[in-house]
């Protein structure tokens, strides 16, 4: 079985990458491994763009089948809200894991969602545009009576992610270039890579472990550290196409027994 190096190690990962980094199959292959091993360990996963269930059911597909993974689709705020209170009780501590692919899209649902419960919006970017027109120079959202809303119910759903459970957490998230605007804590982080996570600006901060995947050459995917915990650091490592093994085993001390 997959086991941690020590009993009550929690795993925080966060693997950033563009497309066809292999940011899904990472954690799917760690669930591979777990069933094969014959671990008990169960995946409670927000699927936030229909992917991982297409992945689960190819005919023929290396993860047809794996029936250790309870998929919750989540399009919306409300669904990312209860798939991840679901997913809070259900786990069992040091065993499980819960996964959020892609979790910058939380980012994007709680802000619809404030902007249709305030202001009977049903078109988030529809809004934006009357509202900038409307306001000429001014922001779309006022900071202090929006922006204070939203971010309270964002980070409501962080800390329920990240501090409310004792599953191990996987998280995947699309880059973006990082612009003249970003904070200071953001440069100092992810500057020297040119990119940082999709969604909120303190994402980044918060796991354990942050990874970035790039397909350099075709065939190939190159992972390099942007942070971690009393662990090698990787400097463009070519991954083999088996997290379990090349993260989990390799640098984290899992151990395979």
């Amino acid at each position: 079985m997959l086991q941690p190096p020590i009993p009550n190690l929690r795993e925080r990962i966060l693997v950033m990458g563009g497309f066809g980094t292999g940011k899904t199959s990472d954690w799917l292959n760690i669930a591979k491994w777990s069933k094969e091993t014959g671990s008990d360990a169960r995946f409670y996963v927000l699927d936030t763009d229909a992917s991982v269930s297409h992945m689960l059911t190819v005919p023929g597909g290396q993860y047809e089948g794996l029936d250790n993974v309870v998929l919750y689709e989540c399009f919306d705020w409300m669904e990312y809200v209860g798939a991840l209170k679901a997913s809070i009780a259900a786990h069992r501590p040091g065993l499980d894991w819960i996964v959020v692919d892609f979790v910058g899209t939380a980012w994007e649902a709680v802000q619809e969602y404030y902007v249709q419960e305030r202001y009977q919006a049903d078109d988030l970017a529809e809004f934006f545009m009357e509202q900038a027109l409307a306001r000429s120079s001014k922001a779309p959202l006022d900071g202090w009576k929006d922006w204070s809303v939203i971010n309270r119910l964002y980070k409501s759903f962080q800390n329920a992610l990240i501090h409310k459970h004792s599953a191990h957490l996987f998280l995947t998230s699309g880059v973006k270039v990082i612009g003249d605007n970003e904070d200071r804590s953001v440069r100092a982080l992810f500057g020297p890579h040119g990119v940082r996570p999709v969604g909120q600006k303190h994402l980044g901060h918060i796991p354990h472990t942050v990874l970035y995947a790039q397909a350099i050459r075709p065939g190939e995917i190159f992972v390099t550290t942007i942070k971690d915990r009393e662990r090698r650091i990787l400097d463009g490592t070519v991954q083999q196409g088996e997290f379990a093994l090349d993260y989990l085993v390799n640098v984290a001390g899992w151990k395979l027994v």
